[in-house]
């Protein structure tokens, strides 16, 4: 598995690649890593965009580890990355770890895995929204470029919560999507009609 690991993005320091993220998500985070190299590999050999991204607020998560996980988006070359300030639940072990610094640092991981990755997709998640009001502009204009509404209708919005008060969960569809297209454009920014893959245009 290592071996694999170390084949698809040719550097044999797999076996040592090491994330000091807690004892209890040492195994799990350092198994991702590895998994993610193989299976990108594999997908883009078959034609498939790939995606990838990190949480950013885990409790023992260092400056070192996150630029490891910038190194790792270069490395594996991938269309599409997710960068979450960490927003725990209430009902998880990682309750009360939500810290304001958690909103500023993605936005400097953000920032930087574009100028790492001038033409890929990042996208300015609910997240960033949920702890500031301002938090999807702030990301667009640190790097971001993509947008994903959530269209499921109310009722059905409430059962999915992976961390509480989440923005724009008590608005219908239209209204949120009409909320953020105002957004947009309040920056200068359009809506593109394109179907959103990697930019290949811009390297």
């Amino acid at each position: 598995y290592t071996q694999n690991a170390a084949a698809q993005t040719g550097d044999a320091s797999w076996t040592e690649h090491n994330y000091h993220v807690g004892d209890n998500l040492h195994l799990t985070q350092h198994s991702a890593v590895l998994a993610a190299a193989v299976i990108a590999g594999g997908l883009k050999e078959l034609g498939y965009e790939t995606g990838t991204g990190c949480l950013v607020g885990l409790p023992g998560q260092s400056v070192d580890s996150l630029a490891d996980d910038i190194l790792f988006f270069k490395k594996i070359d991938a269309d599409m990355i997710g960068i979450w300030p960490l927003i725990p639940h209430p009902q998880t072990p990682l309750k009360g770890e939500l810290k304001p610094a958690n909103f500023d640092m993605a936005l400097k991981v953000m920032a930087i895995t574009r100028l790492m990755l001038k033409n890929i997709n990042i996208p300015a998640t609910t997240a960033m929204e949920t702890i500031n009001p301002n938090g999807r502009i702030i990301a667009l204009q640190s790097g971001a470029n993509v947008v994903m509404p959530n269209i499921t209708q109310g009722k059905y919005k409430l059962k999915y919560e992976i961390y509480p008060n989440k923005a724009s969960s008590d608005m219908d569809s239209l209204t949120y999507h009409n909320n953020i297209i105002n957004k947009i454009k309040s920056i200068g920014r359009y809506v593109s009609l394109d179907k959103g893959f990697r930019n290949n245009s811009l390297i």
